[in-house]
């Protein structure tokens, strides 16, 4: 039992950091200006976390904004609709996911799809990225 508690732990801590992520990645597509100082700010805001989590939020906003075209490319590919259509915050998720599958060593590939489903259900329903 107290394996599934800890677990449990887990997965709500790599949701908020995927959720934090995602609220940087918007800010930055809607403010513009310098994507690594708005890094540094989150993650001096978020100093709490240990360096696992910080290192993660790091790698995962970074990795997004450097593989970004490549990720909108793969996108697009799979589209039903013109990639233009897609809102910003579907966009992002769908950035996340595939930079973790595809170049996120140790990170399960069911793992980064729970973090899109999380994702797009906190944008859903509250929080700064509302998907409405």
């Amino acid at each position: 039992m107290g394996n599934y508690k800890n677990h449990k732990k887990q997965n709500t801590k790599a949701s908020e950091t995927r959720k934090t992520v995602l609220e940087l990645l918007l800010e930055w597509e809607k403010a513009g200006g310098r994507f690594d100082l708005m890094l540094k700010g989150v993650l001096d805001k978020y100093n709490y976390l240990d360096s696992r989590d910080k290192a993660f939020m790091s790698m995962l906003a970074r990795g997004c904004v450097e593989r970004r075209i490549t990720l909108d490319y793969i996108i697009d590919m799979y589209a039903d609709t013109n990639g233009k259509d897609i809102k910003p915050a579907i966009r992002n998720i769908l950035r996340m996911g595939l930079f973790q599958v595809f170049y996120m060593e140790g990170i399960a590939d069911h793992a980064a799809c729970s973090g899109l489903i999380s994702g797009f259900l906190y944008g859903r329903h509250s929080g700064p990225c509302s998907l409405q």
